[in-house]
């Protein structure tokens, strides 16, 4: 007989461990990775999801009900996404300003932009 509530306890206790894992390497780990570096483990995790797309796609078919075709371009797609994060990660624009080890202050001067409704704007909305 199947136990729903076992299953359900063993899933919240591996969220729990998943969480934790993840938070400590954020912490610990990646907060000390220097921005090319971030970069470079970005990409890498976008070459192995490329290089694994046939086992990765097999895997989403299943867990979604898709085709593999389907799924092989969620994972393409997931990759480009990566590789797309992965190249901004050196490219961080503002001031970064210093008050201490344990404290980020982040300056970004951007434009303030006001919308300006048209008579135009007023009768797309009723079509």
């Amino acid at each position: 007989m199947y136990d729903l509530q076992a299953h359900l306890w063993n899933d919240f206790h591996a969220d729990n461990e998943n969480r934790a894992a993840a938070r400590k390497c954020f912490e610990q780990t990646w907060r000390k990775v220097t921005p090319d570096q971030r970069g470079k483990y970005l990409n890498k995790l976008a070459d192995l999801l490329e290089r694994d797309i046939d086992i990765i796609a097999s895997i989403e078919a299943l867990d979604n009900g898709k085709s593999v075709t389907m799924a092989k371009g969620d994972v393409g797609a997931a990759a480009g996404c990566i590789r797309y994060y992965g190249g901004w990660a050196d490219k961080i624009e503002g001031k970064v300003v210093d008050n201490g080890t344990e404290t980020f202050n982040y300056i970004k001067k951007e434009p303030v932009c006001l919308k300006i409704t048209s008579q135009w704007n007023r009768l797309n909305q009723h079509c």
